[in-house]
């Protein structure tokens, strides 16, 4: 990674990363960087592995007829979930008759498991 120093009008160094990564002032445009830091689940992993039992982005995206990459965006916090994408979802969970809270789409609820790489949680049952 090659780093570039400017000077700007006030004398203050401005550092520009030219690499693939975001520059720290777009790394988190969704005010979401808190989820990532504290290794807390973002809500759109939270509502494919806990809600619809989803163990991968692949079934998830194949559930709402998205792509897997739209799905990838929305869980790393690039993208936020669209009206769209909401109803989709919503209408999804009322189609498997799962429990659903429309707050999921902007926070995890704070018992919501720690995220472990490589397993999934038991989705919850339908309020009967």
């Amino acid at each position: 990674m090659s780093v570039k120093r400017k000077m700007s009008p006030v004398g203050n160094v401005r550092v520009q990363l030219r690499a693939r990564i975001l520059p720290l002032t777009a790394a988190c445009p969704y005010g979401i960087c808190n989820f990532m830091s504290a290794n807390k689940m973002l809500p759109a992993r939270y509502i494919r592995e806990v809600v619809f039992g989803c163990a991968t982005q692949e079934a998830f995206a194949k559930i709402l007829k998205y792509e897997q990459a739209t799905i990838s965006r929305w869980e790393t916090g690039t993208r936020r979930i669209d009206r769209t994408a909401q109803e989709r979802i919503r209408r999804a969970a009322k189609k498997r008759r799962l429990v659903w809270q429309d707050s999921w789409f902007f926070e995890v609820p704070p018992d919501a498991p720690h995220p472990k790489r490589g397993t999934v949680s038991v989705p919850m049952a339908a309020a009967a």
